[in-house]
């Protein structure tokens, strides 16, 4: 009995990293203790290629019940699912003799799709797993699937995305990360195997890999335990309500299945999985960028084939994160660090400071772990070529563009042998030192994360992480955002001054303002209302595809407002007043023109958040 006792022991303490801390306990105390009040429940699993140095979880799996988080409750892993989509057509496209180039109108020409560069440059697989494509994400409409009690065909499921499928650049150069363009993946997958990629998966993947419980479920399974999903950490319950965009959300998976598939990323090698297809060439070419300007020019990692690279405690892990209603989760590894580490939350809430806890546990601080890395001067011609003004110009969703503009952009500023990122209003916001190659760390990073090139326009460039971005004039762009600004603020203040001439008129009894400018306030009031009907309609998921008043009254409100701004231009010339009036009327009708092109531009105008 003692020998066994003494076995057990000495193969735990073979299993603990080396770290800060040889107590794994002491760990999960730690996690414990972070995640009260903050997270119902918490999926953990922590391993190296060899040995599992924790599985479970801290928490609730249900609130109401009062039942543990275990290893074996599944938890809906989101956008993590984008990685299964992945291997699952990586294994396709081998076996069938095609190739991540492969044009997808080569596997279906019926695809619904937009594409003004197709003669030179067709969208391929390739452009769909790395969200190179130039597609949207997906509209509020085709967001869930209130009505089917069976999961869809994918010929559905694309249809629904239809409106999202267009390839806003040139394929293969920014990345923008898409929903639906995973949805069009995984009906690749049943076009070139001829049955449900749901059944492609579980019998070419999940089950080799021996993740049994794990799959992609249109509904919770009723045969195995799973978590249940919460708006807040008191216990508001979420439904589960099904995607419309199955292949890039629907799995679900728990801590014992995880720390399978980490394994097999971990050694790139799984017992029962086909190893003529996932080769080393196979697992290096999912863990970079190859489909992206700044893959092409040289930069490693970015967003490979549903897998991302970032710096962590002094290694460079991949993996992805998920985020679906009432669950959130995250798994990364590092063959360098031999760590794999999966969690995942039953709240819609960031796990990543748990995964945060766990590096810094294992691995120590990140400041720690900065090594003598080969830097170089920066060339002179560099620092006159680059240094300037960038706006970033991969949005995700194509009407946040003008956020862009606006605000998302930074200045690059090059000073002795670093660069520093700031603000238009020069605060500091990150720094980056020269790698060569046009290629520069990032602040305590350890490889190359930034690469400086000339796009295919022969505009200056930016490859940051996953980010792209573009030079442009800071004065053109400080001078059309000053017009934007300015024309958003002026309606206010004619509302204001209409309304405290209205209120004199009303107790004088005296008629102060025509008819017009009655006209021309419903038309300032209508820029509010409209942006107040947006927020309210976008910001209620569940609702946010049907029509809502709060859509319907987006729709109304963005009508009005362009035409009661086209009729206050014909009255410019014709209003009777004081000068003092007449001059703010122009002003005023010229501003609601402004904004009237610039919401026109960005979608508003008109729009149908029901059937966006």
């Amino acid at each position: 009995m003692k020998l066994i006792l003494l076995t057990i022991i000495a193969s735990l303490l073979i299993s603990i990293p080396e770290g800060k801390s040889q107590d794994i306990q002491e760990l999960i105390s730690t996690i414990r203790e972070y995640s009260k009040n903050k997270y119902p429940g918490v999926m953990i699993g922590i391993t190296r290629s060899d040995s599992v140095l924790f599985r479970g979880g801290i928490g609730y799996a249900n609130l109401k019940d009062s039942i543990a988080v275990n290893e074996k409750q599944l938890f809906r892993q989101g956008s993590i699912s984008k990685s299964f989509i992945s291997l699952a057509l990586l294994k396709l496209l081998h076996d069938q003799n095609l190739s991540l180039k492969t044009p997808i109108r080569e596997i279906d020409p019926n695809i619904p799709f937009k594409n003004d560069w197709a003669e030179s440059v067709p969208v391929t697989v390739e452009h769909l797993l790395e969200s190179t494509a130039g597609f949207d994400d997906f509209h509020a409409h085709a967001i869930y699937n209130f009505k089917d009690s069976l999961p869809p065909p994918t010929t559905e499921l694309i249809y629904s995305h239809r409106k999202s499928l267009y390839a806003r650049w040139k394929p293969g150069t920014r990345h923008a990360y898409s929903n639906s363009g995973y949805v069009v993946a995984g009906h690749l997958i049943e076009k070139l195997s001829g049955i449900r990629y749901q059944q492609y998966i579980e019998e070419n993947i999940l089950s080799p890999l021996g993740m049994a419980s794990s799959g992609f479920y249109f509904k919770p399974p009723a045969n195995l335990p799973f978590a249940t999903g919460y708006r807040s950490a008191n216990g508001q319950e979420l439904p589960f309500v099904s995607l419309q965009a199955g292949p890039a959300g629907d799995l679900c998976s728990n801590a014992d299945d995880m720390i399978k598939f980490l394994q097999f990323m971990l050694t790139r090698n799984g017992a029962q999985i086909d190893s003529t297809v996932f080769t080393k060439e196979t697992f290096d070419r999912i863990e970079n960028s190859h489909a992206s300007a700044a893959g092409n020019a040289g930069l490693a990692g970015g967003y490979g084939l549903g897998n991302f690279s970032v710096w962590q405690n002094g290694f460079v892990f991949h993996g992805h994160d998920g985020g679906i209603d009432g669950y959130s989760s995250r798994y990364i590894y590092s063959r360098d660090a031999n760590l794999g580490i999966a969690v995942a939350v039953n709240i819609t809430e960031d796990p990543t400071p748990i995964v945060e806890l766990i590096l810094t546990h294992l691995l120590g601080n990140p400041v720690d772990h900065l090594a003598e890395r080969a830097t170089f001067p920066i060339p002179q011609q560099l620092k006159d070529e680059y240094e300037g003004f960038y706006v970033f110009r991969n949005p995700r969703q194509q009407f946040k563009a003008f956020i862009n503009n606006l605000a998302n952009n930074f200045l690059l500023e090059f000073e002795d042998d670093q660069v520093f990122i700031k603000t238009v209003f020069g605060q500091t916001i990150d720094t980056m030192t020269y790698a060569g190659n046009n290629q520069f760390y990032r602040n305590i990073e350890d490889v190359p994360s930034v690469i400086m090139f000339t796009n295919d326009e022969g505009n200056k460039s930016l490859g940051i992480k996953r980010n792209y971005a573009e030079k442009e004039s800071l004065i053109v762009r400080m001078i059309m955002n000053v017009i934007i600004i300015s024309s958003m603020i002026v309606p206010f203040l004619y509302i204001a001054y209409f309304g405290i001439g209205l209120l004199f008129q009303l107790i004088r009894r005296k008629k102060i303002f025509p008819l017009s400018s009655f006209i021309l306030c419903i038309a300032c009031l209508c820029f509010p209302v409209m942006f107040y009907g947006f927020t309210t309609a976008a910001s209620a998921r569940f609702t946010a595809g049907t029509l809502t008043f709060h859509s319907g009254l987006l729709f109304v409100s963005s009508i009005l407002m362009v035409a009661f701004t086209a009729y206050s231009f014909f009255q410019v010339f014709s209003i009777k007043s004081n000068k003092f009036f007449r001059a703010f009327f122009k002003v005023t009708t010229v501003s609601m023109i402004i904004l009237s092109i610039f919401l026109w531009q960005s979608g508003f105008v008109g729009m149908r958040l029901w059937a966006y």
